[in-house]
């Protein structure tokens, strides 16, 4: 599952951010979620960058309670500090 994880996350963020697909962009990030409940203990930088893309997908439809909840899903997942500062400037932005 660990591998999956990570290459689903990849996928994800590559449609996300060079296709412009985002409908694929969420498939393949929630995959990448659901094989990272199946490695606890393992993954959290990619869980974290998962659960932060799917608050941007979120974000950009308009849905900004779903986008604030993956965004502190993001911080609370794990320490990355790059995740940690995208995901508390946007939840900053959101409290506006």
């Amino acid at each position: 599952p660990y591998y999956q994880l990570c290459g689903n996350t990849y996928m994800a963020i590559y449609m996300e951010k060079e296709l412009n697909s985002y409908d694929q962009a969420e498939d393949y990030y929630k995959l990448a979620i659901k094989y990272g409940e199946e490695c606890l203990g393992r993954g959290e930088y990619y869980r974290s960058l998962a659960f932060l893309g799917l608050g941007r997908l979120m974000e950009s439809n308009g849905d900004f309670l779903k986008a604030r909840e993956f965004y502190k899903k993001a911080i609370d997942e794990d320490d990355d500090p790059q995740v940690f500062q995208e995901a508390q400037e946007r939840l900053d932005k959101l409290s506006l």
